[in-house]
């Protein structure tokens, strides 16, 4: 009978112990997947720039600082707007450039900066060539906006 006492003992001391490794285990783990959740794209696309507008300037819209293009020019204006959501100012609004697709970085020639209860509104004017049908916003190497195209 002794026997049978320290083997139960001895049994009863492994689950305890198993016990204790599974709550020891998922303490540690649920934190790690908490941060994971958090650090995916789905949970913060809504804090991700976003691009709100993209069309030819109209002369009537023109800051007075760019010269209107001549009769015939193969190039025009381009207003990008960028939403930051959340931003209470946008950060080196000048250094932003517009990489074309098929080639060519352009500018920013003029900018203006909005701001209301959904974030920072960024609005560019960038002077693309007539042909112009998409590009990439960057700011630095920092990709802003994936896909730049005239709505």
């Amino acid at each position: 009978m002794k026997g049978m006492g320290r083997g139960a003992t001895a049994i009863l001391g492994l689950a305890v112990l198993a016990v204790c490794a599974v709550f020891l285990a998922k303490g540690l783990v649920e934190p790690k997947q908490e941060e994971l959740e958090r650090s995916k794209d789905v949970l913060n696309a809504e804090a991700q720039p976003r691009l709100v507008g993209c069309t030819e300037l109209s002369d009537v819209e023109r800051p007075k600082e760019l010269p209107a293009p001549p009769v015939g020019a193969d190039y025009f204006y381009l207003t990008v707007t960028v939403l930051f959501p959340g931003f209470a100012t946008v950060e080196g609004e000048k250094e932003h450039v517009l990489v074309v697709d098929g080639g060519g970085s352009k500018k920013t020639l003029h900018s203006e900066v909005e701001i209301d209860d959904d974030g920072a509104y960024l609005t560019m004017i960038f002077r693309v060539d007539g042909d112009f049908e998409s590009g990439r916003l960057l700011r630095g190497e920092t990709e802003v906006i994936k896909r730049v195209q005239m709505e």
